[in-house]
């Protein structure tokens, strides 16, 4: 039998020369009774007491060990028939050599435990170093390289916090009557598949932090070229045809692929924490949504769907995984986020490229869809924003159905691959293009990335925009969608489509219902729809109360400091927003208003919370008939992702609590505004005059809309550019066709010419 070292440590805070360090791990479900034993893996001997001073520190006593531990001060042997109960630390230095006598040690407490009928459990631990700063990774290197317990003691416990990953892994029941019965050799080669699964074990962890491996363009080219569809191509070409195709395929790939480096990744995270944290005051995201990213991320490809409001979006979630020792995903990025030196960046980070339009190009397309097949295929995770663009409207706007059309096929490529959405909603105190935003929607053409650009976006550091919250919504399995189809042959056209539009509207549905409301939404929203059109700070304080009590009755998720910190909240979002001149307070009796200028702007704050509100606004707009709130809910539709159960609502097929707001029925109305000069653009213009290609009647309503307003026919500012251009585009395609009658925009108008004639509102100049 082999000898034990005892490791009762008296001094054991003499490794790291201090007791203030200290590690929080979770005990997790931690044996009581019996043997357990805990598997590690240090590479040397600094890890071994990092190791030991966790469990030592976090209350956890181990009672045994395979190997020595130095700097006890009484160390006094013990026989292998005294271990009885405990925790015993195995220390595996490598399972291909037993320098350690790892091997041996399993071994012999294994047979131990079979033969005095002991329950028996394994523990992995999993140990890795994961700086996140380039200074912080030279430095874990000279630790590693010269062994020094000192430096450590030196640099102190925010230095192991923020750059060690210590985990305490499932526990694991063994079955000592079956290990009873094993002979010498079952039990070495039943050791030996315990050491491989834990090695095992250790390698889906680290998958967990730096993802899967990336690879070359050339290797994934040899894939793409490998395939069925591919080798049909090739098959009727000459030499010199496929040689060239061959190039021109190598240069596309090469355009698209993402090659991520953990060493740029640092640098970029060192240079990003910095900008991030000048920009905006704070950044949240639940424990809770990080377990489940982490534990979701273990058996299945991730598919990040986060909504799209600023250019921070992916820089901001790039960050929050990669804080918190997440494997951060390869990213979709336009091909106008590919200039130098931005682009060379972001490809080394993750991103790969996308054009904006390539309906021309039949082999960039199968290209470009097979490089997701790949993604898919080799389990890396994924960031796509369903959107296409940036919402210039606060709202979420409609779905584009390109890429998840192509990782609905990728799925089913060759059977089934796990894959979950997780739709991701970011939001912002205060969104840094606000003011160009509104410039875009007015008119103005959107300007071009370059590195110019680039270098004059340096302004936007000479203030800051709040905070930042990150929320997961509800995680969706793509399997729930295609469960009766077996690979990709078996789906057809109608089927796809279903699953897409479902699908998309999930996200969305999940996106809008995590979504946090903050004080400047409130504010926004309060002064834009109040009758009075300026509020005294009382006044505007009891219409933000009620919003809240209605908000707090539908469970929309509120911002803590919202409830736990009312009047100071108040206080330093109206100060902001005076600064930013987006409200200002009249000179005569001092009350608040949104000047008109500004209107563009707060609505864009109000648009983010929106979504809340919009079912009790078609009740109370369509409370006198239910065909006017079931045309205003068709109307809509295309603004909104509207929940599967406002149909019944509406018709009062469900019950609905009637829920009391100040400002019921009139915070959809600039939406409404639109749609009714857009449908008596419409009535006043014959099809045939309308414009052949779809793209382009976007335009057309604009510069109609922008005549009405300058015959002043507009009630509010933000009717002519806020608008539901998607919406109008749809109504507007359907009556040039003569799909969408002319009595149904005769009744529409009818309605709306209603609610117009009741709108009332105080025009307050600035």
């Amino acid at each position: 039998m082999g000898k034990f070292t005892s490791t009762i440590w008296k001094n054991f805070f003499y490794y790291l020369g201090t007791k203030k360090i200290k590690f929080n791990i979770k005990k997790r479900d931690l044996p009581k009774n019996g043997i357990n034993i805990f598997l590690a893996n240090p590479k040397n001997p600094v890890e071994e007491k990092l190791i030991e001073s966790a469990l030592y520190h976090s209350g956890i006593p181990i009672q045994f060990a395979n190997k020595k531990v130095i700097g006890i001060t009484k160390a006094s042997d013990l026989s292998i028939s005294d271990l009885k109960t405990g925790n015993f630390l195995l220390h595996i230095k490598d399972y291909r050599h037993n320098e350690s006598g790892h091997l041996q040690a399993l071994e012999e407490v294994l047979s131990h435990a079979g033969k005095e009928k002991i329950p028996l459990t394994l523990t992995p631990l999993f140990l890795w170093w994961h700086p996140r700063r380039v200074l912080e990774y030279l430095t874990i290197k000279i630790i590693n390289l010269t062994q020094s317990v000192s430096l450590i003691r030196i640099l102190g416990k925010e230095f192991l916090k923020k750059n060690l990953v210590l985990k305490i892994l499932e526990t694991l029941t063994l079955d000592e009557k079956l290990i009873a019965e094993f002979n010498e050799n079952e039990l070495t080669v039943y050791a030996e598949d315990w050491i491989d699964q834990f090695f095992a074990r250790q390698s889906r962890e680290k998958k967990l932090i730096f993802g899967e491996r990336s690879k070359s363009p050339e290797f994934v080219l040899d894939w793409i070229l490998k395939l069925p569809e591919f080798k049909e191509l090739f098959k009727n070409l000459s030499h010199s045809e496929a040689k060239k195709a061959k190039k021109d395929m190598a240069k596309i790939v090469s355009e698209i692929d993402g090659r991520p480096q953990p060493f740029m990744i640092r640098i970029f995270v060192t240079i990003l924490e910095k900008v991030l944290r000048v920009l905006f005051s704070g950044f949240s995201i639940s424990k809770d949504d990080l377990a489940k990213i982490s534990d979701l991320s273990k058996k299945n490809t991730l598919i990040f769907v986060p909504n799209h409001q600023s250019n921070f979006d992916f820089p901001t979630i790039f960050y929050l995984l990669y804080k918190n020792h997440l494997a951060t995903p390869f990213i979709a990025a336009g091909i106008n986020m590919n200039f130098w030196p931005l682009g060379p960046i972001l490809r080394r980070c993750g991103a790969f490229f996308l054009r904006r339009k390539f309906s021309d190009d039949d082999l960039y397309l199968l290209i470009f869809k097979n490089y997701i097949n790949f993604l898919v295929t080799h389990k890396f995770n994924i960031e796509f924003y369903f959107e296409g663009g940036r919402s210039r409207t606060g709202k979420l706007l409609p779905p584009r159905y390109g890429m998840l059309s192509w990782i609905l096929e990728s799925s089913l490529y060759q059977g089934k691959y796990p894959v979950v959405f997780l739709p991701l909603c970011i939001q912002y105190e205060q969104v840094m293009e606000g003011a160009q935003y509104v410039r875009e929607l007015k008119g103005e053409k959107k300007e071009k990335e370059s590195f110019f650009t680039f270098v004059k976006a340096a302004r936007v550091f000479r203030r800051r925009f709040g905070g930042v919250s990150v929320s997961l919504g509800s995680e969706i399995y793509l399997d729930q969608h295609t469960e009766n189809l077996l690979d990709r042959e078996s789906l057809s056209k109608g089927k796809k489509r279903e699953i897409l539009q479902k699908l998309a509207f999930e996200i969305g549905h999940e996106i809008n219902k995590v979504r946090e409301v903050n004080m400047i939404s409130l504010i926004s929203l309060c002064l834009l729809d109040c009758p009075e059109g300026e509020l005294s700070q009382d006044e505007l304080t009891d219409y933000i109360k009620n919003e809240i009590d209605y908000l707090q009755q539908i469970n929309a998720p509120l911002e803590k400091k919202l409830i736990n910190s009312f009047e100071l909240v108040l206080s330093d979002s109206l100060y902001e927003l005076a600064k930013l001149k987006v409200i200002q307070r009249n000179s005569e009796n001092n009350k608040l208003f949104v000047p008109f200028e500004k209107r563009g702007i707060a609505t864009y704050y109000k648009n983010t919370i929106l979504h809340f509100f919009c079912v009790d606004e078609i009740l109370e707009l369509g409370k006198d008939s239910y065909q006017s709130a079931l045309d205003l809910f068709n109307l809509l539709k295309y603004d909104f992702y509207f929940h599967k159960k406002v149909k019944k609502e509406i018709t009062g097929e469900l019950g609905q609590q009637k829920k009391e707001r100040k400002l019921a029925g009139r915070s959809i109305f600039y939406i409404l505004e639109t749609y009714y000069h857009g449908l008596s653009i419409l009535n006043e213009t014959k099809p045939i005059n309308l414009p052949k290609e779809n793209s382009k009647l976007p335009s057309f309503f604009k510069k109609e809309l922008k005549k009405r307003a300058s015959e002043k026919l507009v009630t509010l500012p933000e009717s002519q550019f806020m608008s539901a251009f998607e919406g109008l585009t749809e109504i507007g395609k359907g009556h040039r066709d003569q799909l969408y009658p002319q009595e149904k925009i005769t009744s529409t108008l009818k309605i709306l010419q209603t609610l117009k004639d009741n709108y009332s509102f105080k025009r307050i100049d600035g």
